[in-house]
């Protein structure tokens, strides 16, 4: 299938965690692990049918858009990564860093998820790749794929995979693309999200 990719280079909190909202769930336990959204990468197909080229996003949140579809899953984007951030800084399951602080870079080199990890102070950098895509049958559903990738400062990596579709059809050949199915979509980031905090909860043994 072809697909456009766009990628968002999130946030990392330096050595404490943001006092403006952004700070640790209030609940979370004492020992529980710290915890940001470091990268995002959304895909799906392209209105155009065009493979897009893959541009690695600025700190600070910038997308880079892949093509003249670009414009739309940079929205897109943008979207799901407040949904995501909202959903994980809401959880007990760790503390998350807020987005205020941002350190992916260091003397004008990009760090990998675990030197990220280590030199922010977190125990975990999460990797996000999310696909908008359409299930099997006649009328489909729409389904979003999530592959969500947990890296500690030491290299060592939990992941995790998450898969929901739609109650509702939309046709023969809805694309992932398409503005109008946009809340659809969204609604399934959010299902995604909440599936995943189930799935890590359970590994946790929480």
């Amino acid at each position: 299938m072809k697909v456009l990719l766009v990628v968002i280079i999130l946030c990392v909190a330096q050595t404490g965690w943001s006092q403006n909202g952004d700070s640790a769930h209030p609940n979370a336990p004492a020992e529980a692990k710290t915890l940001c959204l470091c990268e995002l990468r959304v895909h799906g197909t392209s209105k155009g049918g065009n493979i897009g080229e893959f541009l690695g996003g600025a700190a600070g949140g910038a997308i880079g858009a892949a093509s003249a579809g670009g414009g739309y899953y940079a929205e897109f984007g943008a979207e799901v990564q407040q949904i995501f951030q909202n959903a994980l800084s809401g959880s007990k399951l760790f503390q998350y860093a807020g987005k205020d602080k941002v350190a992916m870079r260091e003397a004008g080199k990009d760090l990998s998820l675990a030197e990220a990890a280590k030199e922010n102070h977190l125990d975990w950098c999460l990797k996000a790749e999310t696909i908008n895509e359409a299930a099997m049958g006649f009328n489909k559903k729409l389904r979003m794929v999530a592959k969500w990738e947990l890296v500690s400062p030491d290299g060592q990596k939990l992941k995790i995979e998450t898969s929901v579709e739609s109650d509702d059809t939309y046709g023969k050949f809805p694309n992932g693309a398409d503005p109008q199915l946009k809340p659809a979509y969204l609604k399934l980031a959010k299902d995604n999200v909440l599936q995943f905090l189930d799935k890590l909860a359970a590994k946790y043994g929480s």
